[in-house]
C-alpha cells in the first residue's frame, strides 16, 4: 500500500507529533509530513496496533475533530465604514486571505476582478484525484508549495476552467456544502451587483485550502453523526502550513481565515492547532482570526469549585473534608448512540470521580492511580464508560480526565467529583459540540462561561465573538473567555 493510501485509508491511524528533545530517539515512519521544525504527522497502520484510546495513545496525538462554525454577517462590523475612509483606503491591496474550509465555488463574481479573472491565486483541494500518488518520500517530507497529497490548482489553471463551458470539466474542486465560500466572500468577496455586495478586503489575493473530510475511524471515536461535516486536527494544520509557504513564495502578508471549531481540549490555546497558529501568528506579516463559536447556551460546560457550598459529607456544613463531592448531573436523551466528555483542572490540582446510572447503579470512587485506563460496565443499562485519568496531560501539565460513554441509557447521569488534596479547587467539565452528538445530552446546572472554542483560545490568535445586528447587542449563544489559563479572550 503506498503512502498515498496511508493519507486517505481509514486503515490508517494519523498521529500530530510533538517534536522535542524529549524525542531525541524518534524515528518517524515510512509514511509521515514535517509540518516544520515542530511538528509531523505520521501514519501507522492500524492492523496489529491496540484501539484508539488515552490508555493506549497520548491525548495530544490523537487528532481532534472540527465541524463548521456559524455564518454571521458582515453589515454590522463597521469595515465598510472604515475601508472607505480616505486616509486609510482599506481595500486588501497586496495581501493575500488564506482560508481553511470546505473549499470555494471559484466561478461566483464576488471571486473575480474587474477583468472578469480569477482572484484566486491557488486551490488546494486535499481530496485531490483519484490515483495521483504525489505523496512526499520520507528524505523530503517537508510541506512546501506543492503539497504531498491532493491537487493544486493554481490562477492561471482557474482562469482556463472560467473560459469553458463546463469549467469543472478543467478544475473539478467544488464547495458543495457552501460554507468556506460564504466565509471567503464576506472577509475578501469583490465589490458586485453595482457596490450592493462587498467583502471585508475586495482586493486581496485569496488562497484556499479545501480540507478533506475526516476518516470514520475518529468520527466513529468521538461519536459524530454522519450528516456532521467534520475535519481533523492535521489536516488543518497541514493546510495552514500550505498557506504560508504560499505567502512566503510570492512574499506577501497572510492574513488566514479559519471558520472550523471544537469544544475537544482544555480551552487553554495548548492544542496542537491552536499552539502551531500561535507560532505562526507571532511571526512577521503573519495574522489568524477565528471565531468564538456558539457554545455559550448549549449547555454542555459545567463549572465545579470546592468547597462546595453545603457540605455533601456533612450536611449543614460548608467545611471540605475527603469524602466531600460536587455532583454533576448529566442528562442524556433517547438514541444516543455515544459521546465523550472531558474534565480538566489547572496543576497542581487532582480529582477523582464515580459514576451513578439513571437506575442508581454505582461505580464507587475511582482512584486515579489505579485507572489508567478503566471499562466501567452498567449492567442494568447496557452501557459501557471508557475512563482514563491523564495526570498530567502532556501538553498541557494539567489534568484530564476523559470520559467516553458507548450507548449510554437516557435519564440523570451523575458523575462525583471529589477533590484528592486540599480543601480548595475548581474543574471544568466539557461535552462536544451540539453538531457533533447524536442526540441530546446536556448540565443540569451549566455555565456558560469558558465556552470559546478551539482555536479560539489560541494566545496569539484574534478571536471575534458574535454580534446580534437585529437589536445591537452581543449575541447570547457567543462563546464567553476566559480562557482556562484566565487569558482575556475574546479579542
Amino acid at each position: 500500500m503506498s503512502c498515498r493510501d496511508a493519507v486517505y485509508s481509514n486503515d490508517y491511524y494519523n498521529f500530530i507529533i510533538r517534536n522535542s528533545a524529549y524525542l531525541a530517539g524518534y524515528e518517524p515512519g515510512e509514511c509521515h509530513i514535517d509540518l516544520d521544525s515542530l511538528y509531523t504527522i505520521e501514519f501507522a497502520k492500524r492492523e496489529g496496533l491496540p484501539p484508539l484510546s488515552l490508555g493506549n495513545y497520548t491525548y495530544a496525538s490523537i487528532p481532534k475533530c472540527y465541524t463548521l462554525l456559524g455564518e454571521e454577517a458582515l453589515e454590522a462590523t463597521g469595515i465598510p465604514d472604515v475601508r472607505e475612509l480616505p486616509s486609510l483606503a482599506l481595500q486588501g491591496n497586496g495581501i493575500l486571505m488564506g482560508f481553511v474550509d470546505t473549499g470555494i465555488n471559484y466561478q461566483l463574481p464576488a471571486f473575480l476582478d474587474e477583468a472578469g479573472e480569477s482572484r484566486i491565486v491557488a486551490l488546494w483541494d486535499q481530496m485531490g484525484e483519484p490515483g495521483q500518488e504525489n505523496l512526499i518520500p520520507r528524505e523530503n517530507a517537508a510541506l512546501g508549495v506543492l503539497p504531498p497529497y491532493g491537487t493544486v490548482y493554481t490562477r492561471e489553471e482557474i482562469n482556463r476552467a472560467l473560459a469553458q463551458e463546463n469549467p469543472l470539466e478543467v478544475v473539478p474542486s467544488a464547495d458543495e456544502n457552501g460554507h468556506g465560500s460564504f466565509v471567503a466572500s464576506v472577509a475578501a468577496g469583490s465589490i458586485v451587483e453595482n457596490g450592493r455586495f462587498s467583502g471585508g478586503a475586495p482586493r486581496a489575493d485569496i488562497a484556499v485550502v479545501k480540507v478533506k473530510e475526516a476518516k470514520q475511524y475518529l468520527k466513529d471515536f468521538y461519536f459524530i453523526r454522519e450528516e456532521t461535516p467534520a475535519f481533523q486536527e492535521d489536516d488543518i494544520m497541514a493546510g495552514v502550513a500550505w498557506l504560508d509557504a504560499i505567502a512566503t513564495e510570492r512574499d506577501q502578508p497572510l492574513v488566514i481565515c479559519i471558520a472550523l471549531g471544537t469544544a475537544s481540549g482544555s480551552h487553554s490555546g495548548n492544542s496542537a492547532l491552536a499552539a502551531y497558529l500561535d507560532n505562526l501568528a507571532v511571526r512577521f506579516r503573519r495574522c489568524v482570526v477565528t471565531a468564538t463559536g456558539n457554545e455559550a447556551a448549549s449547555r454542555h460546560h459545567f463549572y465545579g469549585r470546592f468547597p462546595v457550598e453545603v457540605s455533601s459529607a456533612r450536611p449543614g456544613t460548608t467545611e471540605t473534608g475527603p469524602e466531600d463531592y460536587v455532583e454533576v448531573e448529566l442528562m442524556v436523551g433517547e438514541g444516543v448512540a455515544g459521546f465523550t466528555m472531558e474534565q480538566w483542572a489547572l496543576a497542581p490540582l487532582l480529582y477523582e470521580v464515580s459514576l451513578i446510572s439513571p437506575t442508581g447503579e454505582t461505580v464507587p470512587r475511582i482512584p486515579s492511580q489505579q485507572a489508567k485506563s478503566r471499562e466501567l460496565q452498567f449492567l442494568f443499562e447496557n452501557t459501557r464508560v471508557e475512563l482514563d485519568y491523564a495526570t498530567p496531560e502532556g501538553a498541557t501539565g494539567n489534568q484530564l480526565i476523559f470520559f467516553r460513554f458507548v450507548t449510554p441509557a437516557p435519564g440523570l447521569w451523575s458523575v462525583r467529583v471529589y477533590l484528592l488534596q486540599g480543601t480548595s479547587g475548581m474543574f471544568q467539565m466539557y461535552l462536544p459540540m451540539e453538531e457533533m452528538l447524536t442526540g441530546e445530552v446536556y448540565f443540569l446546572r451549566s455555565n456558560p462561561d469558558t465556552t470559546i472554542l478551539g482555536p479560539g483560545n489560541a494566545l496569539r490568535v484574534i478571536t471575534v465573538g458574535g454580534y446580534n445586528d437585529a437589536n445591537g447587542s452581543i449575541y447570547l449563544a457567543s462563546g464567553r473567555g476566559y480562557t482556562l489559563e484566565g487569558n482575556v479572550k475574546p479579542d
